[in-house]
């Protein structure tokens, strides 16, 4: 799943606090030849059972909330 976040959130800063977080996401700049998309990143939870995704999901939203300022 790709997503995109607002303008200025680097997803490269996000990802230590994420591994942290128990949750991991690949930065979309490792995608990019010119290192874009530093406010976009992929998460793939093929691998997972749907309860860990569910959790996994919902760490990720604080996260993202906490680095965007949003609400």
């Amino acid at each position: 799943m790709w997503v995109t976040l607002p303008e200025g959130v680097d997803t490269w800063e996000m990802f230590e606090a994420a591994v942290e977080g128990k949750v991991a996401c690949i930065p979309g700049t490792a995608f990019a030849f010119h290192g874009d998309y530093r406010n976009t990143m992929r998460l793939n939870f093929s691998n997972l059972q749907p309860e860990a995704i569910q959790v996994g999901i919902a760490r990720m939203a604080e996260m993202i909330r906490d680095w965007s300022g949003s609400s």
